[in-house]
């Protein structure tokens, strides 16, 4: 008999060797995401997600043990379908975020290629835990195979907050290159570059 976790993993295989859009949900059945899986290890999964109105919005990596459920070809991702047709017909199919789209290696942890990536080329991500409600957003300032440290940035103000260390173990999910990351690391730049 299969487990829970394996049967998410084959789901999600199944959806990224066709190309397939799907939604996936976490804590709740409000809590969930929609897009194509860009990518899949024994860890963990990354989608490239669509917001509601079927643009493409950025990344996000889940740990396969954070993701309660995956569903293809409902109603839902059938509309959102439909409304990326919209975009593309207008020649709108690209957002912001894909401007930098990352690649991704099988073969490698995607967690650690992530966040390495993503401390190189000093961008903002967004991380939330497995049993805290509260997430983090800010640039990766080290990374090592147990801890990631975050200078972290107040989503208000675009203004640098303090430097947090978390254990790599405590991560459920990571945004990246979403549009609302791109924003606030654009406002900090130009409001903070120098401080």
């Amino acid at each position: 008999m299969k487990s829970k976790i394996e049967e998410i993993k084959e789901k999600l295989k199944i959806a990224a060797d066709r190309k397939d859009l799907v939604e996936w949900y976490t804590r709740s059945e409000d809590s969930f995401c929609a897009g194509i899986v860009e990518a899949l290890d024994q860890e963990g999964t990354i989608l490239k997600e669509l917001d509601g109105q079927g643009r493409w919005c950025g990344y996000c990596f889940f740990r396969l043990g954070a993701i309660r459920n995956v569903e293809t070809a409902t109603d839902y991702l059938k509309k959102l379908k439909c409304y990326l047709g919209y975009w593309e017909d207008l020649g709108l199919f690209q957002s912001g975020a894909s401007k930098r789209e990352p690649s991704f290696d099988s073969g490698r942890n995607t967690l650690i290629d992530l966040l390495t990536g993503q401390c190189q080329e000093k961008h903002i991500i967004t991380v939330g835990y497995y049993e805290e409600e509260n997430l983090d957003t800010g640039y990766v300032l080290a990374l090592t195979d147990r801890l990631l440290s975050l200078k972290t940035v107040d989503v208000s103000s675009g203004g640098f907050l303090e430097v947090i260390r978390k254990p790599l173990e405590d991560i459920s999910m990571i945004e990246f290159d979403s549009i609302d990351n791109i924003l606030l690391e654009f406002a900090n730049r130009k409001l903070f570059s120098n401080k």
